[in-house]
């Protein structure tokens, strides 16, 4: 919330945080979609990185989901920053076994410039005291430091 409340363009949905058990993209989307009827004027976009999309295909309902959604790939360009963006966990695939010519789906692709520090790398910084500060906007970086989060808890 606080990470978007200065931006009018954005809000923070608390739809996943409030469900029991597994969250799968499929509910997501149908509660959004659902709760949103009245002001949407086209699909709901779902944004996914090619660390993802390899295995979009096993996702709930991956069929459908892809016929309610459009598609937004999320590409990095792993040449200019030497980075593998892997998932972690048990749908890892790397992008280098996987083209986008392979994927069944519609899809709009969309190159994004590839930042080189990761949320868990931002909390570890904190964790062992290095800058991190520009890393986050002013009101996150705030919560975070009132409330002593991600810090050596000897300290």
């Amino acid at each position: 919330e606080l990470a978007t409340e200065d931006d009018e363009r954005f809000f923070a949905e608390d739809f996943e945080i409030n469900q029991k058990g597994v969250s799968y993209t499929w509910d997501t989307i149908s509660y959004l979609e659902k709760k949103y009827s009245g002001l949407l004027s086209d699909k709901i976009g779902l944004i996914a990185g090619m660390d993802l999309i390899p295995n979009f295909q096993k996702w709930k309902n991956a069929r459908l989901l892809a016929e309610k959604c459009r598609l937004i790939v999320a590409v990095r360009d792993e040449k200019e920053t030497g980075h593998e963006n892997a998932a972690k966990g048990e749908f890892a695939v790397k992008e280098k076994d996987f083209s986008l010519e392979k994927f069944q789906f519609p899809f709009v692709k969309v190159n994004n410039p590839f930042f080189p520090l990761s949320s868990s790398q931002i909390r570890q910084r904190i964790y062992d005291d290095e800058g991190w500060r520009y890393l986050v906007g002013e009101k996150v970086f705030e919560y975070i430091k009132e409330r002593n989060l991600y810090v050596h808890k000897n300290s």
